[in-house]
């Protein structure tokens, strides 16, 4: 079980891994991300194993920077995709299960970021009440369209300190 301080370096870690998925995709680089297999060697569990460790490396790495590193990269994630032209959605990219397109990398990010708001947000208030709306959302799925639209990722909002989160 991950403390809120792995949970948001795994937030990090996964803008920074899907983000550079989507980088290398868009210059045609189909290669798989250093330290990645090629796609569908790893099976589901495999695949956590891989994930969740990289958080909890990430975390301890980081330190006191965690806050400032996940504000840094969702700022990037928000500069590239607002780079990203109508032609290039379409485009294929390494992934750990398949190659995909970038465009399907969306709902996926925002699939990670609404069930780990939700890990923190529980965890400094225990007594929230669940957002129903949030995860009928994510059991349905995202309906796209083309183009970046308004998917703001939260750094460009508000940015994150440690003043805003407990760690442990």
């Amino acid at each position: 079980m991950w403390n809120v301080g792995e949970v948001v370096a795994h937030l990090d870690w996964f803008a920074e891994t899907y983000g550079g998925m989507m980088e290398r995709g868009l210059s045609g680089d189909l290669s798989p991300t250093e330290g990645f297999p090629a796609p569908d060697v790893l099976g589901g569990e495999q695949i956590h194993e891989l994930y969740g460790q990289a958080a909890i490396t990430l975390r301890r790495s980081l330190g006191e920077n965690l806050f400032s590193a996940f504000n840094n990269r969702y700022d990037w994630l928000n500069h590239m995709l607002s780079g990203i032209s109508p032609d290039d959605w379409d485009k294929p990219c390494y992934h750990t299960r398949r190659i995909r397109s970038v465009e399907s990398f969306i709902p996926t990010i925002f699939t990670e970021l609404a069930v780990h708001e939700w890990d923190i947000r529980s965890a400094l208030e225990p007594s929230l009440p669940c957002r129903r709306c949030a995860f009928r959302s994510l059991s349905t799925g995202f309906q796209t369209e083309r183009g970046p639209g308004p998917w703001i990722f939260p750094p460009s909002q508000s940015h994150w300190g440690l003043s805003d989160i407990v760690l442990n």
